[in-house]
């Protein structure tokens, strides 16, 4: 929310697709945590910031340990529309 919100910031117009692929690993203990992500090429989205801010935030995203220690892939589309989303407005 806070990647889109700047995004606005530069472009108030701005909206499209973001298709996140992200990779979760862990165990047990640890958890789960995202060792890779990218932005898909059916993105429509044309925000190189935004893009990279999307790619580095999800890194520091946790989730519980996928089942039996194994590894998880996950691709998320994601529709950002200014019209619909609050993100860049001052509250």
């Amino acid at each position: 929310r806070n990647c889109y919100g700047d995004a606005l910031k530069r472009n108030p117009r701005l909206g499209g697709k973001l298709v996140v692929y992200f990779r979760v690993i862990g165990d047990k203990k640890v958890g789960g945590v995202v060792d890779e992500t990218k932005i898909l090429g059916d993105t429509t989205l044309d925000d190189a910031e935004m893009q990279t801010c999307v790619r580095e935030s999800m890194m520091s995203v946790s989730f519980d340990a996928p089942p039996d220690d194994r590894e998880l892939t996950v691709v998320y589309p994601i529709l950002f529309s200014p019209e619909d989303d609050e993100a860049g407005s001052e509250q």
